[in-house]
């Protein structure tokens, strides 16, 4: 479950950055110059996939002090 967290909030924080960046490739490709303009709510999706990717790690180290004070006891 934790690692899914993970993998989701790394999903959502690439799926905001990728496209506009092959968008830009593909127009110097083509034009032999681009134009980098990001949407806002590119900036928005990226924070809220990494706090998803954040939460994930909380939730890992949580489980690892869990695992250490039931191997203590």
């Amino acid at each position: 479950m934790i690692r899914k967290l993970r993998v989701i909030g790394f999903i959502v924080a690439m799926a905001c950055v990728i496209p506009p960046n092959l968008r830009l490739l593909a127009d110097m490709a083509r034009f032999g110059e681009g134009n980098a303009q990001f949407p806002p709510i590119t900036a928005v999706l990226l924070a809220l996939g990494v706090a998803v990717m954040m939460i994930g790690e909380v939730f890992c180290y949580g489980q690892a002090l869990q695992d250490d004070v039931d191997y203590i006891a």
